[in-house]
């Protein structure tokens, strides 16, 4: 593949690359192949074992590796996945890299590898960040700068507070008479 190829998106079914033109106003395919490269589109969703994604993106994708840039996807599963400035909804895989994107939802089974990058939640058995920040955190292992929104003591004083509201909202409401 070349630098010179024109803009599209292109897949392989295991051979060559077949360049695919979208016509304007098109609805997006579904993409099924052993390799799935998309530059400046976009698709519904893609299934594949590799897949590569620069300035565009996908509703949902499935696949062994997968890597964004300049892109993003509403939904992403994949044993490996590299989100590099772009964005999901949510993030599932067994290893996550990120660098200067975000998910609203960061799932690993592994880790979390973070560079100026935030999620709503962030969870994994191990995290390595680097100047980013998160809502809540949850990890075996924590290395680096992340700023956590709900810290430890957020949370105990949030659910303390919740549980007083809820107690005299329960104690003083009005009862049924019989």
């Amino acid at each position: 593949m070349t630098e010179k190829e024109p803009a599209g998106m292109e897949w392989s079914e295991g051979g060559p690359y077949a360049p695919q033109e979208q016509e304007a106003g098109a609805q997006p395919p579904d993409v099924t192949a052993q390799t799935v490269v998309i530059k400046q589109g976009c698709a519904r969703s893609i299934n594949a074992e590799r897949v590569e994604i620069r300035q565009g993106g996908a509703l949902t994708i499935q696949g062994e590796t997968v890597s964004i840039t300049q892109g993003g996807a509403a939904i992403l599963k994949a044993k490996a996945a590299s989100l590099g400035s772009g964005g999901s909804g949510i993030l599932i895989a067994d290893n996550i890299d990120v660098e200067q994107g975000g998910a609203q939802w960061m799932l690993a089974r592994n880790g979390i590898s973070v560079d100026q990058g935030a999620a709503m939640i962030m969870a994994a058995q191990k995290i390595e960040a680097k100047n980013s920040g998160a809502f809540l955190v949850v990890a075996n292992h924590l290395e680096g700068e992340i700023k956590s929104v709900l810290t430890p003591q957020a949370a105990l004083g949030f659910g303390a507070g919740l549980g007083a509201m809820l107690g005299l909202f329960l104690f003083f409401r009005p009862k049924k008479r019989g």
